[in-house]
């Protein structure tokens, strides 16, 4: 069961919103316990056509999984608090992040991820480190605990969220109407991202792996990759709007993950705005805790390089996920040391090397295929001549120019500070934007142009 289906949308959300409502405040924690659970089987293949296929869910890897790490890490951070001998204290805090960490090596090398692991393992991670250095208390509810490590807003695709962002509003459930009418708000531009932009603009790039790198001119090689940009950005911003517009809904209060990434001006800034609850999780928890750039430039270099090496190898073991993790490091050191400054001084000049860098950067994250990505690259620079003949590069235009140039305005802080607008000074008007939104994303559903989301995978 995916956020952008008619059964969540209609049947399983509202659901769990009403139930939500109609509980005493207490009980709250127990119903989207619930919720998550069910989700969780569902989107692990259970169905509700018989007892037998319910019950597959339960079989699986993924549902283990989750609740074996809950378990455990539950049990840990209660013994890593209440044990007082530092020695102790720190082999359990090395044996909890050990028993997250071998799952996801393993699972990442061979390729077969568990729903949500990516995601939980770090939040794991990162609870039982603040627990150790006595920066929050552990969790006494396992209810509560289970719905911070597993709850279905963030489990397959984030936002990553530490232990004391969402402590408050995890105990205090405070479902405000105000915050009601924004998280609908949210829910539905986030569907629209990616069911709208996300989708439409993805047909470009699906079209272009279809007709093969061989067989694209240059000018056609850069739309796909300028589609696949988009396609990815509305894509995983769009969940993770919906994500935090659905816990407003229910009283919880989930940290933003994107800020207008494209309008970055230096690789750095591009990754203080990208997945912004990753970003800062490898700042905290692996960055400065190697020494950050506090102990001279090769060091500094040294941590820049273990940290994108990691980057790399969560979002997959692959060849190009540790290039592609490789050349961030490589163009974040470049920008430190030699570039900076001239970025800095000339904005314009900055975003257009922006401009350039960044579908560069996702064609090497796209492209697993190193012979195929070598093509791709002398397609994009027209190093290499055509094996056969080119693609139609206007037909495609035609097609997908106005969803391009749209998807790269939407991208930008402009139309949003619009709306911002518009919904001060004259509330109503939103109405029938939010409708037709709504409709268009429902209509696309049925269909059946609406595709799983891409950071699933990852």
């Amino acid at each position: 069961m995916l956020f952008n289906s008619l059964a969540f949308l209609f049947i399983f959300y509202p659901l769990v919103v009403l139930a939500t409502d109609f509980v005493p405040k207490k009980g709250r924690n127990l119903v989207l316990f619930i919720a998550s659970l069910f989700f969780l089987l569902f989107a692990s293949g259970s169905t509700l056509r018989s007892p037998t296929e319910f019950l597959q869910g339960f079989l699986t890897i993924d549902f283990w999984m989750l609740v074996g790490s809950i378990l455990v890490s539950y049990l840990l951070g209660l013994g890593i608090y209440y044990q007082t001998r530092p020695k102790a204290k720190k082999l359990l805090l090395i044996l909890g992040i050990l028993l997250s960490a071998a799952p996801l090596l393993i699972f990442k090398i061979r390729r077969n991820m568990p729903l949500g692991l990516s995601f939980y393992t770090f939040q794991i991670i990162s609870y039982l480190a603040d627990v150790y250095q006595g920066k929050t208390k552990p969790e006494k509810s396992l209810i509560a605990y289970s719905v911070y490590m597993g709850m279905f807003l963030r489990l397959l695709q984030g936002p990553m969220i530490r232990y004391d962002q969402i402590e408050d509003s995890l105990h205090e459930r405070k479902i405000l109407k105000q915050k009601k009418f924004q998280g609908l708000q949210d829910i539905i531009i986030g569907l629209g991202m990616k069911v709208i932009l996300s989708g439409q603009i993805g047909r470009l790039w699906t079209n272009i792996l279809t007709i093969g790198a061989d067989s694209i001119p240059t000018p056609l090689a850069w739309m796909g990759a300028v589609a696949y940009s988009l396609q990815l950005y509305f894509d995983f911003a769009g969940y993770s709007l919906m994500a935090i517009g659905m816990g407003r809904m229910l009283g919880l209060d989930l940290p933003d993950n994107f800020n207008y990434p494209y309008i970055a001006r230096t690789m750095s800034d591009f990754w203080r705005r990208w997945h912004m609850t990753l970003g800062s999780w490898f700042r905290d928890y692996i960055y400065i805790p190697l020494g950050g750039n506090r102990k001279g430039t090769a060091k500094t270099i040294r941590n820049l390089l273990i940290v994108w090496l990691l980057t790399g190898f969560w979002h997959g073991f692959g060849w190009n996920f540790l290039l592609w993790g490789l050349m961030t490091f490589g163009l974040i050191v470049l920008e430190r040391y030699v570039i900076g400054k001239q970025l800095e001084k000339w904005p314009v000049l900055a975003h257009i090397y922006m401009a350039l860098v960044i579908p560069l950067m996702w064609m090497v994250f796209a492209n697993t295929d190193f012979k195929v990505l070598l093509t791709y690259f002398g397609r994009l620079f027209g190093l290499n001549p055509l094996s056969e003949q080119p693609a139609d590069t206007l037909k495609y235009l035609r097609t997908y120019g106005l969803w391009l140039l749209g998807g790269i305005v939407l991208a930008t802080p402009g139309p949003g500070k619009l709306y911002v607008y518009i919904r001060r000074k004259l509330p109503i008007a939103i109405v029938p934007i939010l409708l037709a939104i709504l409709w268009i994303s429902v209509y696309w559903i049925v269909k059946g142009q609406s595709d799983p989301f891409m950071y699933f995978h990852f």
